[in-house]
C-alpha cells in the first residue's frame, strides 16, 4: 500500500513539475513580449533592458545547483513547494515596482529572486 502511495506522489510531482516548467517558459516569453511596454513605462535604455534580461538568466545560474543540493537534503516535495511560493511572491512583486525609482534595480532583484527551478 505504501509503495502504491509513493508512486502516486511521484506522478503528482511529475505533473506539478510540468506545470511549473510550462509557466516558467511563459515567464521567459512574456518578459520579452512586455519589454516594449517596460521601456515605455520606466524609460529604459536597451542596455538597461539587457540587464533585466540578464538578471532573469542569472536567477537560473545562481539557484539551480544549490536548489538540487537542498532538494537532496530536504526532499523534493518541500523544496518544490517552497520554491513555487518563493517564485510566485517575487514574480508578483515585479508588478509592484514603482515608476518613481530606478526600475532596473527593482526588476533585477525580482528577476534574480524569483528562483527559476
Amino acid at each position: 500500500m505504501i509503495a502504491h502511495m509513493q508512486g502516486r506522489v511521484r506522478w503528482v510531482l511529475i505533473v506539478w513539475m510540468f506545470v511549473i516548467s510550462a509557466v516558467a517558459y511563459l515567464d521567459r516569453v512574456n518578459i520579452s513580449l512586455a519589454s516594449h511596454y517596460l521601456v515605455q513605462e520606466y524609460h529604459l535604455s536597451n542596455i538597461q533592458l539587457g540587464y533585466i534580461f540578464s538578471a532573469f538568466v542569472l536567477g537560473y545560474a545562481l539557484f539551480q545547483a544549490p536548489g538540487g543540493r537542498i532538494s537532496d537534503r530536504y526532499g523534493p516535495r518541500r523544496v518544490i513547494t517552497f520554491a513555487t511560493i518563493w517564485w510566485a511572491v517575487f514574480t508578483s512583486l515585479t508588478t509592484a515596482i514603482p515608476r518613481s525609482i530606478t526600475g532596473v534595480g527593482g526588476f533585477c532583484l525580482c528577476e534574480i529572486s524569483a528562483w527559476r527551478r
